[in-house]
């Protein structure tokens, strides 16, 4: 099997459990949301959530009051 396939079998599999596990409250969008961000896991693994989280939360004064500083 090529590993192509292999990986594509695996996505599959995921979409499957993801949406079986959801399938009475996700809608179609967040669905992809969800795979995009778990085929790319070695990409978003690397990410700064809090920077990522303080630059979202100060673009708007009332998300800063609702959700403050997040802590590095």
């Amino acid at each position: 099997m090529p590993a192509t396939n292999a990986v594509s079998e695996m996505s599959f599999s995921a979409l499957r459990r993801i949406k079986t596990f959801l399938r009475a409250t996700m809608g179609q969008e967040r669905l992809n949301h969800l795979m995009i961000l778990h085929v790319h896991k070695d990409k978003t693994d690397n990410l700064k959530l809090p920077e990522i989280t303080n630059e979202f939360v100060s673009k708007n004064e009332r998300r800063l009051t609702i959700f403050g500083k997040f802590k590095s």
